[in-house]
């Protein structure tokens, strides 16, 4: 009798949350909140599992979300950053301010995307989703530049690749590019570093100013800059150029120009896009997800 009651005892300890794994759930006690909503969403706890440092509240209102698309209640999310891959086989949403890919596990979710203010432009995001991991990037597309003929650099000393030891334009405008093979809709990553003996910094173009005409490259003299820039090319284009619109003396030590394949762990990969002409290169935009 002894041994059966020493048995007995030894499974409820086992059996007891102190001893074995604890699943949150509707009589979890460590989380009340989530208790009295009647226990996780599938979805919720697989993203949970893979977050594990999400406070109770934050699990609670994921959940609560995740129920509402689930139900039918498309959630919106207003004044996000992000960037958007536009290219067939490439659709995807990266770099968001507010991490999407907790949505991705939601079977049928699809994400439509607007400018804020352009309402009428949106892109949808659907079909099979999957959630974003790591930032890939392609071969650099710039492996040399070219001082133009018609608009030259009075000095112009090439570094490795698509460095620059030394630019010098003292008058007019002077310009340095390479002719390079683009995609329609992809998303390109720039990365330069410059440094400014005197003068104002050029500018870097590539299309057009809502594409990778960017503003002045930082403007700091005598002093190693880095800056890092994301645009979606709306069209094809084909030579990315070093601007010097007025006198200007420097060297940029390292430049890249690169196509971005995968998205980070902000975002989400969609089998699928219905476009409806979004301005990509907006400031902020409004996502909304939802089970239609």
């Amino acid at each position: 009798m002894k041994r059966i009651l020493l048995l007995i005892l030894a499974l409820l300890l086992f059996a007891s949350p102190a001893w074995g794994m604890r699943e949150i759930g509707y009589d979890d006690p460590i989380h009340p909140q989530i208790g009295a909503m009647g226990g996780l969403e599938s979805e919720t706890s697989a993203y949970f599992a893979a977050h594990p440092t999400m406070t109770p509240a934050e699990v609670a209102a994921l959940d609560l979300e995740i129920k509402g698309i689930k139900a039918g209640t498309p959630l919106t999310l207003s004044s996000l950053t992000l960037n958007l891959s536009l290219v067939s086989g490439a659709y995807f949403i990266t770099r968001a301010s507010i991490d999407l890919n907790r949505y991705s596990g939601i079977s049928g979710v699809q994400y439509s995307v607007a400018a804020t203010g352009v309402p009428l432009t949106t892109a949808v995001f659907s079909g099979a989703i999957t959630a974003g991991t790591v930032e890939t990037l392609d071969v650099d597309l710039v492996d040399a530049w070219t001082n133009l003929g018609a608009y030259p650099f009075e000095t112009f000393t090439p570094g490795t690749g698509s460095a620059i030891t030394q630019a010098v334009n003292s008058t007019g405008a002077a310009i340095a590019n390479k002719t390079v093979s683009s995609v329609a809709g992809a998303l390109y990553k720039l990365a330069v570093e410059i440094i400014k003996a005197s003068g104002t910094p050029p500018k870097y173009s590539w299309g057009n100013a809502a594409n990778m005409g960017t503003p002045n490259l930082p403007d700091v003299t005598g002093v190693l800059v880095t800056g890092s820039y994301y645009a979606t090319t709306p069209a094809i284009y084909a030579a990315p150029g070093i601007v010097a619109l007025s006198a200007v003396d420097f060297s940029m030590p390292s430049h890249s120009l690169k196509k971005v394949l995968t998205p980070d762990a902000t975002g989400i990969l969609a089998a699928a896009l219905t476009n409806g002409g979004i301005a990509p290169n907006s400031a902020t935009f409004v996502v909304t997800v939802s089970k239609p």
